[in-house]
């Protein structure tokens, strides 16, 4: 896993679809994990925020740092697949608390390119609202800047894709029946596609 320097340096390193080998929108998750050098596990931005353990999830703008994710979506809109981004700053003498203060690459924004706005772009472009940041991602522990003298953090190693995918499956099962109590049928419906596309997956590699 690359650390925050590296993630950022690898964002100012691919920032166009010929740096990136790919066409950049609609990828949110896939560049969000590929800069941390994470592999794939949930097949959209919605099924990695609702796989977020508790316990990793960031509710207070003012506490988010450097190399978190944050997730961003509307229970409302037509978009089942909901938006995730990486922090990679602040703005100078800006109020902390607000989300106008972080500053996030993202894509989708401009045609072709991973840009920088700042936090509070997708609530009031899009209408999708500010869910939490994290310090996790994809079933890793983010390797986040420690204080000067401070210890870094061993993470496991990366392991192989399909034991992972059966991972994901089980615990998207676990959010699907969540919801299925709660009456979120969105959620229902997103949940179910992005477990038939790992299946589809583990079937394509096996």
């Amino acid at each position: 896993m690359r650390d925050t320097r590296e993630t950022l340096q690898w964002y100012q390193d691919h920032e166009t679809t010929g740096q990136l080998g790919y066409n950049p929108d609609g990828m949110c998750l896939k560049i969000c994990r590929e800069a941390r050098g994470l592999p794939s596990r949930y097949p959209s931005a919605l099924a990695a925020q609702l796989a977020t353990p508790a316990k990793h999830r960031i509710r207070q703008v003012s506490e988010i740092t450097r190399g978190m994710v944050v997730f961003y979506d509307d229970p409302k809109d037509s978009n089942p697949y909901g938006h995730i981004v990486t922090v990679v700053g602040r703005v100078k003498g800006a109020n902390r608390s607000e989300l106008s203060s972080l500053l996030v690459r993202t894509n989708s924004v401009r045609s072709g390119r991973v840009v920088v706005v700042r936090g509070n772009y997708f609530p009031v472009r899009w209408g999708d609202e500010f869910q939490f940041a994290a310090t996790w991602l994809n079933g890793y522990e983010l390797d986040l800047e420690h204080p000067a003298g401070g210890k870094r953090v061993d993470r496991p190693p990366l392991t192989k894709k399909a034991p992972r995918l059966r991972e994901a499956i089980k615990e998207l099962e676990a959010s699907r029946e969540y919801h299925e109590k709660k009456g979120h049928d969105r959620l229902v419906r997103a949940l179910s596609r992005d477990i038939q596309a790992i299946r589809q997956t583990i079937r394509d590699f096996s």
